[in-house]
Formats: structure tokens, sequence, C-alpha cells
């Protein structure tokens, strides 16, 4: 199905094709040996203690590590809910929102602390090496960095040979003159397409980390399109930073320096930079994406968005009001919220009746009920 779209940006990022991707099942044993050679720290206190992993990364990638939370949470691991902490780089100047969780601790896992990292490497596959690229992974202009500090020269060779005769993927090490935690195996940019692949597999291609990584891959596991935040249309600043809707004013605004902040209560309609003919006999839902209020403390104000195909002029632009719940800050083209289509309902007539004749299942809120 072919959809007509405007841009109202040239440098807005182009929305591609979208198709459900059948990615495969990732088993668990591949899961923590991915995340046992990444970033994930396997813990067992005393001998006595059975082992729990601990799973954190930067805001960033808040939506990634909501992936592992939810695999691991399905399975029965994880009890807690995801935290977060502040912590600081260098000179302690820079403070970053870091996220993190930890499971319970399951006997088996005490293994893990016993491995060496050769033994880690015989029981790599693509899916465990596909969260290893994911965790400690960065990808420029086709190259690939895996970052190994921890291994010894010995380890990154073997590492190299592993990937190079399991996988068919050229992978050599390479060993910093002065500091050797800035080793890394590095895949050249010939190999791109088969690490692009890989990930797709078995990851969920809309996760910021996978765009941020490989930019857009076409599959995508879900029916929803991602769309990005590119002008501000009205922003109603809360003066007294309380819920007092009699105090807001409207405040013209432009995206300067590509981001803006704003503070509690604050009502702001963005611009999402397209306009699109939809398919006669369909229209379109826009719902906030999942890490949206997370990331942003951003709450669309009427909860759902519904665009019919009579808007779609050259100047329909489609937008979303968020009304902000946190002081917070964002920065065009970040993804906010998502759209799919539907075909429209069918004409309903109402025939009214005495009695439905059908058993009672049990009133409001019945579901789940033994």
């Amino acid at each position: 199905m072919k959809i007509k779209i405007k841009y109202f940006s040239k440098d807005y990022p182009r929305l591609e094709k979208i198709g459900r991707a059948s990615n495969k099942t990732i088993e668990l044993e591949d899961f923590l040996i991915g995340s046992k050679l990444g970033d994930g720290a396997f813990i067992q206190r005393t001998p006595n203690h059975n082992t729990y992993i601990v799973f954190k990364h930067s805001e960033l990638q808040y939506d990634y590590l909501e992936w592992k939370y939810h695999y691991l949470k399905s399975k029965g691991y994880v009890k807690s809910k995801i935290k977060t902490r502040n912590w600081t780089t260098g000179k302690k100047t820079t403070w970053h929102n870091q996220y993190y969780f930890s499971t319970i601790s399951v006997p088996d896992w005490n293994r893990f602390n016993k491995y060496t990292i050769k033994e880690l490497l015989d029981k790599l596959t693509l899916a465990s090496l596909a969260i290893w690229i994911l965790d400690d992974g960065n990808i420029y202009e086709g190259i690939c960095k895996i970052a190994c500090g921890r291994f010894t020269v010995e380890e990154k060779e073997y590492a190299c040979n592993i990937i190079k005769n399991n996988f068919n993927i050229d992978a050599i090490p390479y060993e910093h003159p002065t500091n050797p935690r800035k080793g890394y195996i590095r895949i050249p940019r010939k190999e791109y397409h088969k690490i692009k692949s890989i990930i797709a597999t078995y990851m969920p291609s809309n996760l910021d980390v996978v765009i941020n990584k490989l930019g857009k891959i076409n599959t995508s596991k879900s029916d929803w399109i991602d769309l990005r935040v590119d002008s501000i249309k009205e922003w109603r600043k809360n003066e007294g930073r309380e819920f007092d809707f009699v105090e807001y004013m409207s405040v013209p605004c432009t995206f300067k320096n590509k981001g803006i902040s704003y503070g509690k209560g604050d009502i702001i309609k963005f611009g999402l930079g397209v306009a699109m003919q939809l398919p006669e006999g369909y229209e379109a839902e826009i719902r906030p994406r999942s890490s949206t209020f997370k990331k942003y403390g951003l709450i669309q104000t009427n909860s759902v968005g519904t665009i019919d195909n009579s808007y779609k002029g050259d100047n329909d632009e489609w937008m979303i009001e968020f009304i902000a719940m946190r002081d917070g800050a964002i920065n065009r083209f970040d993804r906010v919220c998502q759209f799919r289509i539907w075909e429209n309902q069918p004409s309903l007539e109402f025939e009214e009746v005495d009695k439905l004749e059908n058993e009672d299942r049990g009133g409001f809120g019945s579901t789940g009920r033994d």
C-alpha cells in the first residue's frame, strides 16, 4: 500500500518502507552470554550466595534497557522496577540520568562467574553477538568497533578467530599503544551488511540504540511508525509552575540550537513535519511512544489523536500536543510519538432489546479473576 507524503523540512529523517519482521526468538542462554560479554554485571556476593545481574544504561538507551527488562520479566527473573540515579563524568561537572534494574538471584547463573573469556566466546552465537555489539559496540561509517578493554591480547585474537570461523565475518584485534583498556575488535566496513542483518534478525528495529548504531532498518517488529518533532506551533507557558490553566500564555517559539527547555505544566503543540494523503477508507491514530513520558515527562493532552483521510492538503501538517508533568528538554527530530493506519469502522445499526440473553461475565474489572 502506497501513501503520498509531504515533508515540511528538507532535513527531516525520511520514513521508510515498514513491514513486520520475522525476528527470531533469543534464547535465554544466548541473552546471558551476550550480556556477560557486554554490560551485564553478574554479581555473587559470597560463594554461599547465588548470582543476580544488574543491567544499567544511560537515558539515551532507556528503551533498550526496557526491552531487556521485559524480556527477563516475562521469564520470571525480575520482580523490581526500573530505577534511576544521577552519575557524573570527568570532573563531576556533567550529570547524566542512568537507569538500571536487578534480577532475582538464580543458582544456575553461578556458572557464569566461573567461565573464562575463552569459554564464553566458545558459546558465542549470532544472537549473543547482536547483544554484545549493542552493549559495547560503536558503529561509525560502517565500521564496527566492539570495546573489550578487559580482554588480554590473546583473548582479543581468540575472539576475532571465533567471529571469523563461526560467522564468516572478518575481525581484527586492535591494541591501544598506551592504554590496554582502550583496546577493541574492529570489523571492517565490508562486513557492515552482515552486522546489520544479524541485529535486524534478533533485535527490535525501532530501539533507539539500533537506530543510532545502524540507522533505520526497513523491517520492523511493530506496525507502528515513529514520528519526530519538527517545529513548535504553540507553547503555552505555565508562569506559576502549577497546574493553573488560567495563567497560561501563548509564546511563539522555534527550535534554537536544535533544542528547547520547558517547565512543569507547560503545554506545547509540536508540528510533526509531515502531511499525508491516506488511502480512501482509512484513518491514522497517533499516540506517544512507550518511552516518551520516561524521557521527557510529557503526556499527550487528548490521549490519542485521530487523523481522517480528508486531512490531506499541502498545509495539513500532522501535530501533537503535550503537557509537561515535570521540567525537561527536547531536541528537534526527537522521536516522541508513533502512528499506524486503520480501516474506518463500518456503518452500525443499533437494535434495542429488553434482554441480551447471554451469560454475565462478572461486571467491570472481572478479567483475570479466578
